[in-house]
């Protein structure tokens, strides 16, 4: 093997683990097989106003919405979708981003989840859950 093909080879084997671990550093890559965003929540309630704040990460696309039981059941409310219905998160739309709330008055007695769904529709994944047990037992 000639010198110059010896200095090829050596540069692409060096080049590409650096590429694959670029990738990933950068975050273009993400080893969520789901595709789910990566964000974290805070969930508050005081009895009549249910806060959701995203604390990390993004929502780059897809639709984000609060589903919670009540007395009576469950209920959901849309933070935000790709189609532009739901809350506005003040005019932003996508992406969500830390510091964001969603803020409305609802009735909670149980689970609390902030659930995100592809565009697609196929894919989903529960971000956060959190219980407020209001009535008593």
């Amino acid at each position: 093997m000639s010198g110059r093909r010896r200095t090829l080879l050596a540069l692409g084997l060096l080049l590409v683990p650096a590429l694959l671990l670029g990738v990933f550093v950068v975050g273009l890559g993400s080893p969520d097989t789901d595709g789910a965003p990566s964000a974290t929540y805070g969930i508050d309630y005081d009895g009549e106003t249910l806060v959701v704040t995203q604390k990390t990460g993004r929502v780059p696309s897809g639709t984000l919405y609060v589903r919670y039981a009540t007395p009576n059941g469950t209920d959901r409310a849309t933070w935000v979708a790709p189609n532009g219905t739901g809350y506005d998160n003040g005019g932003a739309g996508h992406p969500v981003q830390p510091g964001e709330q969603f803020v409305f008055a609802a009735d909670v007695d149980g689970a609390v989840e902030v659930v995100w769904v592809a565009g697609d529709g196929e894919r989903r994944a529960t971000l956060k859950e959190k219980r407020f047990e209001t009535r008593p037992a």
